[in-house]
Formats: C-alpha cells, structure tokens, sequence
C-alpha cells in the first residue's frame, strides 16, 4: 500500500484527493493494528490535503473525521472523539441540504420544461391510475 500512496505521489503530486484517500485508507490499516499513533499521523494528511483541496464541507471530509473520532474513541479519547463526530455530522447535514437543494432546481426546472412542451399533466396520470384498478 506505501509504494501505492508513492506512485499516486510521482503521478498527482502530494496535495491531491487520490493520495489522501489512500493516506486514509493506511490510516485504518494502522488503526486495526493498534498502531494509534502512526494512523492518526494518516488521518491527519489525509485530512489536511482533503480540506486544502475539496474544501470542508466536502463528504471525504466526513470521512476522515469519523476514521479519526474512531481512532480516538479506541483510544479512550472522548474528549478528542466528540468535535470530530459532531463535525462529521455537520459536514453530512450540510451535503444533505446541499443535494436537497439541488433535487428541488432539478424538479423546478423539469416541470417548468415539462409545462413549456405541453407534456407535464399530472391529472393524467391520477385519471390514469384510477380507471386502471
């Protein structure tokens, strides 16, 4: 897995998201040995490349802040732990309300194209349902 994570480094350089995710995923090899001290080392990297290049409302970073709540969770760290689950779960609220808000334009916009062609008719197909039970 490190000559992996050295081969995505030569190709995309060191900041970018192939490389963290890797970062993160040696960090819960690391994890699962109980070697805490070199996982949190990854998920570090890993968070700091995800934040600088995704930004941090990004789903990876959620990601990576559960790996790391974990991690400090294992280690009887709950005051390390707590932040970083509460932020994960705000960083997914703020995906939610993000995709929400774009289903909603998608619907807008497909019912405005639908009205303009003459093809939305939404009693059709309730006047539909009902003759066919």
């Amino acid at each position: 897995m490190y000559r992996a994570l050295e081969i995505e480094k030569d190709t995309y350089g060191e900041r970018h998201p192939d490389v963290a995710e890797t970062l993160n995923t040696l960090g819960g090899h690391h994890m699962e040995k109980g070697e805490y001290d070199r996982a949190q080392q990854l998920f570090q990297q890993s968070l700091d490349i995800k934040q600088a290049i995704l930004g941090p409302t990004h789903p990876d970073i959620a990601v990576t802040l559960n790996d790391m709540a974990v991690l400090f969770t294992r280690c009887n760290k709950s005051d390390q732990a707590i932040p970083l689950y509460r932020r994960a779960v705000q960083v997914r609220k703020q995906v939610r309300e993000i995709e929400r808000e774009r289903e909603r334009t998608c619907v807008v916009t497909y019912i405005s194209f639908a009205i303009g062609c003459d093809v939305y008719r939404p009693w059709e197909n309730t006047t539909q349902t009902r003759h066919n039970r």
